[in-house]
């Protein structure tokens, strides 16, 4: 009997034990673990609780959906050509008036393109190219600002810079290929179509021996090199009717002499495509930075433009930097540009969390502080 009251004393002392070793180590956990509330923490108390709780801080937003535009700021400059002159409406309206019959190029050499009319086409394209995208980028930045940014809580400000940074470049990139879109669909268009150009560049109109019926005659233009202002090397063919989109000939600058004579010399770095926009597209916009050019084009369409005195018309800015620019000084084609949405710089600030935390409005913040 007394050994099993032994027995009995001591299991009793070892769980007893074992109850008050658990109730204390619980009473001193609860002693040493305590949970923090700030209420309003403001933007400061905010981010010293981030510093000292990154891991255990929980803020509630009272306002869980945010829009970007509240907090999330886009600005962007298009390329110069377009605050230029020649996209300026005086200029553009000097253009008007002027006809083809004021072209001297011979209608049996394709190299022989007058200046003045594939200029005065494609200057009436970069106004439009300019206005579309600006439309577009607009559009889509003010779409931009309604969207929502939804957050049940605030996030911390290295988490929400490397989110915005990802969703600005997202929708940059969004915005271009919407872009493109249009601009292929313009393209395929031009080709498709087969629209006869009234220069007669992508057909020719002609009649039989009779008179009787007109025959659309299908073009070639040459695939060219030109080294120098005076030469051209031909390199090949092409069919404006299979695949005008890579046919182009070399345009011509036709001017007076003193003595009343007409002189010419090719225009390099606008080319003569099918139709006006791929010939535009295609061309080099290194002219667009010269003096001299711009001098010649005013006075041959003032030769051409007998009503009025042309505008005066000034180059581009060659010291404003660009990104379409090389490293050796020359200037891509104006199909990179487009491509581009004609967008020379595009500056987002991604680091207002200010803003977003203002937003947020947390009543609240909450954190477990263990001391040791």
């Amino acid at each position: 009997m007394i050994p099993r009251q032994l027995i009995s004393t001591r299991f009793f002392i070892v769980l007893f034990t074992i109850t008050i070793v658990i109730l204390g180590s619980y009473i001193f956990q609860s002693i040493q673990t305590q949970t923090i509330t700030i209420w309003n923490p403001s933007l400061n108390t905010y981010e010293a609780l981030h510093n000292k709780y990154s891991t255990t801080l929980v803020c509630p937003c009272s306002q869980i959906s945010v829009s970007y535009g509240a907090f999330f700021n886009i600005t962007y400059t298009l390329h110069q050509i377009c605050s230029s002159d020649l996209v300026s409406p005086a200029w553009l309206e000097y253009l008007l008036p002027y006809s083809q019959t004021y072209t001297v190029y011979d209608p049996g050499d394709f190299f022989q393109r007058d200046f003045r009319s594939v200029g005065a086409s494609c200057f009436q394209l970069l106004a439009p190219l300019c206005s579309i995208a600006k439309e577009n980028i607009d559009e889509a930045l003010l779409t931009l600002a309604k969207g929502q940014f939804a957050n049940d809580r605030v996030i911390s400000k290295s988490s929400f810079i490397q989110q915005i940074q990802n969703f600005n470049n997202t929708y940059a990139n969004f915005i271009r290929k919407e872009f493109l879109i249009k601009k292929e669909w313009l393209y395929t268009t031009a080709q498709a179509n087969q629209f006869l150009i009234a220069l007669e560049i992508n057909a020719q109109i002609l009649m039989n021996n009779n008179n009787s019926s007109i025959i659309i005659a299908d073009s070639s233009l040459a695939e060219f090199s030109y080294p120098n202002d005076n030469s051209i090397s031909v390199i090949g063919t092409c069919s404006c009717r299979r695949d005008g989109y890579r046919c182009s000939v070399a345009s011509i600058l036709y001017y007076s002499m003193a003595n009343s004579s007409q002189t010419w010399h090719y225009f390099i770095g606008m080319d003569v495509g099918c139709v006006p926009l791929f010939g535009l597209l295609k061309s080099s916009i290194d002219w667009w930075y010269k003096s001299a050019h711009f001098e010649q084009i005013g006075e041959t369409f003032a030769e051409g433009i007998k009503t009025r005195s042309p505008p005066n018309i000034g180059s581009l800015d060659s010291n404003i930097r660009s990104r379409f620019r090389n490293n050796d000084g020359t200037y891509l084609e104006f199909n990179v540009l487009v491509d581009d949405m004609l967008i020379e710089s595009w500056t987002s600030d991604v680091s207002r969390f200010d803003l977003f935390y203002s937003q947020c409005q947390p009543k609240s913040c909450s954190t477990t502080n263990s001391d040791d």
